[in-house]
């Protein structure tokens, strides 16, 4: 009888560490998949804020890119007007090669025609001429 008692005070002793064992993991793993996803929520914190702040930086720089685009245009005159064509002149009458990374102006006459502009070097004037084949023929 006495073999007995000891071996249910062994079992009883077996069955509380495993259950301490068991409890301590479940609790251990419980902790572990809090901290899972509190590093998982982190992360995607994380990529979030990068993914907005490049988005926010390509944002800048579209806009300082169309900035520079619309400043540059709003400092060139448009190709149709009165004042490109001066620009185009005296491009061509000077040192400046401003004309030469430039479209050559180029217009409709009241007749319908187009004309362009061309600067003869010999009289050192610019004047508007056909681009009508039908003007060149004898």
């Amino acid at each position: 009888m006495e073999l007995k008692k000891i071996i249910l005070i062994i079992g009883i002793i077996c069955v509380i560490i495993i259950g301490v064992g068991y409890l301590y993991t479940a609790n251990n793993h419980n902790d572990n998949s809090t901290q899972i996803n509190n590093t998982t929520n982190i992360t995607k914190n994380i990529t979030n804020t990068t993914n907005n702040t490049l988005n926010n930086s390509n944002s800048d720089d579209d806009e300082k890119a169309s900035s520079s685009k619309s400043e540059s245009v709003n400092n060139e005159p448009e190709s149709s007007s009165k004042s490109y064509v001066e620009k185009w002149d005296e491009s061509q009458q000077g040192d400046d090669d401003w004309a030469y990374t430039h479209d050559q102006p180029v217009k409709k006459g009241d007749d319908g025609k187009e004309y362009k502009r061309v600067y003869d070097e010999d009289s050192g004037k610019s004047s508007w001429q056909s681009t009508d084949s039908s003007d060149y023929e004898n």
